[in-house]
């Protein structure tokens, strides 16, 4: 994997074990190491750019976008044609939807760089704008070069499914699998991609197969939330909490479970003339880790208000009545949201939970939902979702409207005008054709949400049925079939 990361022509001095690792640990993923041993480093050589982007990736794998961008944008201060720096900040503009921005900084990557990483960049930017032939024809002379990066035969595999050539990318990727020596992120990103591609050819038990050796190469773990959030944020103490005074009804929250139908909810909405969306904003995680409902003053919740509204306003439409915050996993903080956005409305969207964690293990999601890599675990996480929910529905005021999955494929327009009557927006028929919305999407469901609603994926569990007991019985054990 270390080709992929950029020296920006620097070069690691072989006796500094410090920078080395710093870098090792970047390529691992061990992203708080990596930021300790780069701060460490920094302290007689502040100016090392290399340390400085070390900073930068390292913050952005750890979700602070923010204070990355400022890293990275250091880090090109010193040196200006860092090609990894130039990377990283091209995927930060792309998260935020600034598409041309990120285009913009890839292709100066491309011009300064030896490695494949600005060309995989681009073509998933590409992807993202539903530019799928654009992003094909960039990495097509590169797949047809001996030995070639395996990265760019992952990255052309995956358009391939939008393209409807699913045979090709299994191809490329059966022989490239074979090759002995493949860091173990990019076999597992390929394993994800070939089961994708067989799920698509019918192929289910050897798509299957792809996926559980995917999966199995991830570190997989389930963060034990539960106890603390039904603690920290009880029905009294939420009670006893002061509410924010700036007032507005902008905010939608939509929640669920990852892979429940969140994106095609915010495309629905977004289709709306008054009404846009922000993508997922970690604003309310980060803030409800901070703190607790009993530790709140009206200062505090004044402060999390603004900071929340500036950032719709900053990042979704000004003029917009309504504006989408669709991070699935604001189910652990509607406690949090009661208090500092008490106008708010939330949207809960379900989808049968054998569908929603199937599709949870068939997704690579990097770093994030480490539960995500066994499906007892996901069936666990699960089973707590719908238990904060129904403790948030008794324990605040926030109207929620449950959206299922199901009942929005089969029957669009009645859920539709039933979703806008909650939402306060009067009917409008461009909300029953979302994929026709331009713009970025570059979340999981990015593919599906750029074509017409489909049923196909209801009880797709079924194609995986001999594989998912031990699952199934979980989900029946908690209440959730």
């Amino acid at each position: 994997m270390a080709e992929q990361f950029a020296t920006g022509g620097l070069g690691l001095n072989a006796t500094d074990v410090t920078r080395r690792r710093a870098v090792q640990m970047i390529m691992m993923g061990e992203f708080n190491t990596a930021m300790n041993l780069a701060t460490e480093s920094l302290k007689s050589r502040p100016r090392d750019a290399q340390m400085l982007w070390v900073q930068g990736e390292a913050l952005v794998g750890l979700g602070r976008l923010t204070e990355g961008a400022i890293k990275l944008r250091q880090t090109l201060g010193v040196h200006p044609t860092h090609d990894g720096a130039l990377c990283a900040l091209a995927e930060i503009h792309r998260m935020f939807g600034e598409t041309d921005k990120a285009l913009e900084l890839a292709a100066k990557a491309r011009t300064c760089s030896t490695t494949t990483r600005p060309y995989t960049l681009t073509s998933t930017i590409l992807a993202d704008q539903g530019e799928y032939r654009q992003a094909a024809d960039l990495l097509e002379p590169m797949i047809k070069e001996p030995n070639a990066d395996m990265r760019v035969i992952v990255a052309y595999a995956d358009l391939c499914i939008a393209l409807k050539q699913p045979e090709v990318g299994i191809d490329l990727l059966r022989e490239s699998l074979k090759q002995g020596e493949l860091h173990t992120g990019v076999r597992s990103g390929a394993l994800f991609i070939l089961g994708r591609l067989l799920d698509r050819t019918g192929d289910y038990d050897s798509a299957f197969d792809a996926f559980k050796r995917a999966n199995d190469m991830r570190s997989c773990r389930e963060e034990q939330i539960a106890d603390k959030i039904f603690e920290r944020w009880s029905a009294e103490a939420i009670a006893k909490a002061p509410r924010a005074r700036p007032k507005t009804d902008r905010c939608v929250l939509v929640v669920g479970m990852p892979r429940s139908g969140t994106t095609l909810t915010e495309r629905v909405i977004s289709a709306h003339p008054k009404a846009s969306g922000v993508g997922e904003s970690p604003l309310l995680m980060n803030q409800r880790r901070l703190t607790s409902a009993a530790e709140l003053t009206q200062g505090g919740v004044d402060t999390i208000c603004k900071n929340y509204l500036d950032m719709l306003s900053r990042e979704g439409s000004k003029s917009a009545l309504r504006v989408v915050d669709k991070m699935p996993d604001n189910y652990q903080n509607l406690g949090l949201a009661a208090c500092v956005l008490p106008q708010s409305r939330v949207i809960w969207c379900q989808r049968d939970p054998r569908d929603v964690c199937l599709s949870c293990y068939f997704q690579n999601f990097g770093l994030r939902h480490e539960y995500s890599c066994d499906l007892e675990l996901i069936a666990q996480r699960y089973v707590l979702h719908n238990k904060l929910m129904e403790h948030w529905i008794e324990s605040t005021d926030l109207p929620v409207h449950v959206l299922r999955y199901e009942s929005l494929v089969s029957d669009l327009e009645a859920q539709v005008r039933a979703l806008l009557k909650f939402l306060g927006l009067p009917y409008d028929e461009r909300c029953l054709s979302p994929h026709r919305s331009k713009g970025h999407v570059s979340t999981a469901s990015r593919d599906q949400v750029r074509q017409p609603i489909y049923s196909t994926s209801v009880a797709r569990w079924k194609r995986y049925e001999n594989h998912i007991a031990p699952m199934v019985k979980i989900l029946e054990e908690g209440g959730a079939l």
